[in-house]
């Protein structure tokens, strides 16, 4: 695939794309600077089955915990499986949508 200066290889959904998935899933949309040109990527939230996936491999194969997660990206997952530091790129920011809940307090009685 042969990249063209200053576009994105991403492609670019339309609008009612975009409210079909907002009708499934709450969807976040970010963007990342890769060679010199934003791409904005669509990702859903990542639900528990997710981030219980990802924790089990976050130590060991962090490859691995990375696939997963870029599961959850709606658009664009195989330009960003063929670029490798696209890919570093965009799982870190997905990464950063995986909710974090209050740690519970254990009292022993």
């Amino acid at each position: 695939m042969k990249e063209e200066q200053n576009q994105s290889v991403i492609p670019v959904p339309s609008q009612a794309q975009i409210e079909s998935w907002k009708a499934k899933w709450t969807v976040y949309s970010f963007e990342v600077e890769y060679q010199g040109v934003e791409h904005i990527f669509y990702a859903r939230r990542i639900d528990i089955d997710t981030r219980c996936k990802v924790e089990t491999y976050a130590d060991k194969q962090m490859k691995k915990a990375r696939e997963i997660i870029l599961n959850t990206l709606l658009i664009g997952k195989d330009v960003v499986r063929s670029h490798e530091d696209l890919f570093i790129l965009v799982t870190d920011e997905l990464f950063e949508l995986i909710p974090t809940y209050p740690k519970a307090i254990v009292t022993k009685l």
